[in-house]
């Protein structure tokens, strides 16, 4: 009876390392982005800044993971804008709709982005000049 002997690639503790640390990083940002928006008067649209959140979801997370990050922007927007007390309100709506629609567009953008690298990606590994001798 054979046994099956597993090697772990000494590469996979440090992407899981890696992939734990910008986990974190951008729950931090969130809370952070959330916080902040919360507690500032209605004027300041802090919730723009949730689309360093999409881009930084983008560089690691497939098309879905960045559309669950963008929608719970969106949400974490909107919960603060019904738990912020201070300021005009109509301009709180104003800046909500904003940044709503920021992180909607950076969302698209971010996405488009990683669609066009995927695609160079495929176009240059099944290009027959990769394997072509390249002389000077």
């Amino acid at each position: 009876m054979a046994e099956a002997v597993f090697m772990m690639n000494p590469q996979q503790p440090k992407r899981r390392m890696a992939m734990a640390v910008r986990w974190t990083l951008l729950l931090v940002a969130l809370a952070v982005i959330f916080v902040a928006d919360t507690l500032t008067n209605y004027e300041i649209a802090v919730a723009v800044f949730y689309v360093a959140a999409v881009l930084i979801a983008a560089g690691f997370l497939p098309t879905f993971g960045v559309l669950t990050v963008s929608s719970v922007c969106m949400v974490l927007t909107l919960v603060s804008v019904v738990l912020t007390q201070a300021g005009h309100y109509q301009a709180g709506v104003v800046n909500c709709v904003l940044s709503i629609c920021a992180i909607g567009v950076t969302t698209y953008l971010a996405l488009q982005r990683s669609s066009a690298l995927v695609a160079e990606c495929h176009r240059s590994c099944n290009s027959p000049q990769k394997w072509a001798l390249k002389i000077p």
